[in-house]
Order: C-alpha cells, then structure tokens, then sequence
C-alpha cells in the first residue's frame, strides 16, 4: 500500500508542477506582452530593441528595469540647475546613450539635443531642450512604473 501512496503523491506532485510551469510562463507571457506595449507606446521598433539584448526578453526587462534608478538624469538635472556645462554635457551624453541602446528613442533624441546646445555653445537653446527632454524622461518613466503593476 506504501508503494501506491507515494506513486499517488508524486502524481500529484508532478501535476502541480506542471501547473506551477504554466503559471509562471503565463505571468512572464504578461510581462512581456507589458513590455511590448511600453515599446509600442514609445514608438519603438520592438524587434530592433529585443534584437540589441540577443533576443532575451528577460533580460531587457532587467535593464528597463534598472533604468528608473540610473542617475544621469538626476544628475544631468542637477548640471542644469548650476550651468555647469561640462557636466551637462557629461550626463546628458550618458543619458543619450543609455536611452538610446534601451530603445527610448524619443528621449534619446532630446538628450542629443542637449549634448548639440553644449558641443555648439549654444547655451541659451539648453533649458527648452532640456524641458523636452524632462517630458520625455516623465513618460519614460511612468510608463516603466506601470509595467509592475
């Protein structure tokens, strides 16, 4: 009798796990399917931004992730503040680059024109650059805080 209740059990045992694997793919079906609506809503080519992460959505995920505590926009908005060009020219090339390879284009491209205002000395162009930039960053970013909802 010994030998059916443990045969029993590790029946049961193997359809929960079962059912535990179909949970968790459906939860990461979800977030990816999250994830690529954020993409859409950027206005992001998908396939090219999975492509730069060698077709790793969870990995992408890891990094879009992690970019709501990168700190070269705080730090960029603090060079701003001062009119300390060099550094202004510093994080926002850093954000640029960082929302660039993310696939944020659009906030990408205003950091770009940040970068240009310092690089050309047109430094009276930088704090209406810069506020498209601090627009783009806001939907960014709130649009990353609903991927954890």
């Amino acid at each position: 009798m010994q030998i059916c209740a443990v045969f029993v059990t590790i029946r049961v045992r193997q359809k929960e796990i079962k059912w535990a694997v179909r949970i968790l793919d459906t939860e990461r079906q979800i977030i990816n399917m999250k994830l690529k609506e954020m993409y859409d809503q950027l206005e992001s080519n998908w396939e090219e931004v999975v492509g730069r992460f060698a077709g790793n959505e969870k990995l992408l995920l890891k990094f879009t992730k992690k970019f709501q505590t990168d700190l070269s926009y705080s730090n960029l908005c603090d060079a701003v503040e001062k009119e300390d060009h060099d550094q202004i020219l510093l994080h926002a090339h850093t954000l640029k680059g960082v929302a660039l390879n993310l696939g944020f284009d659009c906030l990408g491209k205003e950091a770009a024109k940040v970068v240009k205002d310092v690089r050309e000395e047109k430094y009276g162009d930088i704090p209406a650059d810069f506020s498209r930039t601090k627009e783009e960053h806001e939907k960014v970013i709130q649009l990353l805080s609903q991927l954890d909802e």
